[in-house]
This record gives C-alpha cells, sequence and structure tokens, in this order.
C-alpha cells in the first residue's frame, strides 16, 4: 500500500513507512512533519528502494562581467529557466 510503490511502480512494501506516509499527510505542524518525512527517508535509505548508479556531473559558466542577477545556489541550475529571471545587463 506504499505511496513510494505506487508512484515508482516499484514492488516496494513496508507497513512503518504506510503508517509515517498517513500520519506526515495529516500533520500540521512543520516540524513534527518534518520529522516524520525525515523517518520516511531513513526507512527508504535503510531498505535500498532505490539504486543510484551514480551522480551527473554539469560544468555551468556565467559572465559576472557582463550580467548580474545570476542564481549560483547548487540547487539552481541554468537549465532551470527561472534561474534567469533576475539576469540583467551590468549597467
Amino acid at each position: 500500500m506504499a505511496r513510494l510503490a505506487r508512484s515508482e511502480r516499484r514492488q516496494y512494501a513496508n507497513p512503518a513507512y504506510d503508517v509515517l506516509y498517513q500520519q506526515q499527510s495529516r500533520e500540521l505542524d512543520q516540524q513534527r512533519r518534518q520529522a516524520l518525512v525525515w523517518q520516511m527517508q531513513k526507512i527508504v535509505f535503510t531498505d535500498v528502494v532505490y539504486m543510484v548508479p551514480y551522480y551527473a556531473q554539469a560544468a555551468q559558466a556565467y559572465r559576472t562581467d557582463r550580467f548580474t542577477g545570476w542564481l549560483t545556489t547548487p540547487l539552481v541550475s541554468l537549465e532551470d529557466h527561472s534561474s534567469l529571471v533576475n539576469v540583467e545587463p551590468v549597467k
């Protein structure tokens, strides 16, 4: 019944995960919900639900001498068009 199983089309099942999923889906307190989700992540990690063979690396370049407003956090890449919303020529 795990949501993970249906959404990812895997044959994974874990009753403890299912209970936590139901609890977090009703939890309104952000900190308590985060703690529940972290428990869910720990279960998925411990049960080795996913096998990640590698993490792709990418190099990106941008010109700060000609443009400003770049978002340079690791969570935003140049492929994400929303990262370009604030870019404008240097004045």
